[in-house]
């Protein structure tokens, strides 16, 4: 992993301690705090994992593991307390909107009625209790970014677009809101 400084335009290379596989599963971020980055990925001793990997020693800890899925798009929550992902069960359909609690494990679903969630891609309010995010199958492309109450429950239509590739335009709204304060 290559950490580039914009502030003096150095560029440092970060290499895990251990033999990690990264995967481009989306939600590769830093830590609230900056010391580490999020990732997806494989290991010698995790089939299928998010990390985080401290980006001083390149030392991986680990916050979720899955045997036959992964963790899509993983966000910080919580001031890097919890994780906020989707779970892509590779055997089975569909999909579960998760919050995990990284001390203790404790999981939250948080139901979202639609059957397949989300189609291109989903992210945190800054203040953590909306959900914006596309909804997609196979037979029907994602048409509009929606929100919804990160606690679950009913969504609204925020905006309708004609898909044209891949939705993340939109989701950046937080990003924006989240800069003027």
């Amino acid at each position: 992993i290559a950490v580039h400084t914009l502030k003096d335009g150095s560029t440092r290379e970060v290499v895990p301690a251990d033999d990690l596989v990264i995967h481009t599963t989306g939600g590769h971020q830093w830590s609230p705090d900056g010391t580490t980055y999020l990732l997806n990925g494989a290991s010698a001793t995790h089939k299928s994992a998010t990390f985080a990997i401290d980006l001083r020693t390149g030392e991986l800890r680990t916050l979720v593991t899955f045997t036959n899925a992964y963790a899509q798009m993983p966000q910080w929550l919580n001031a890097g307390r919890s994780l906020l992902y989707v779970v892509r069960d590779q055997l089975k359909a569909g999909a579960r909107v998760v919050v995990h609690e990284i001390e203790g494990g404790a999981e939250r679903e948080v139901l979202h009625g639609f059957e397949s969630m989300p189609g291109a891609g989903f992210l945190a309010s800054p203040d953590e209790r909306t959900l914006a995010f596309v909804v997609g199958s196979a037979d029907s492309p994602p048409d509009a970014i929606r929100l919804m109450p990160l606690s679950g429950g009913s969504s609204r239509r925020l905006l309708d677009f004609v898909w044209i590739g891949f939705a993340v335009l939109g989701l950046s709204l937080w990003m924006l809101a989240a800069q003027r304060k």
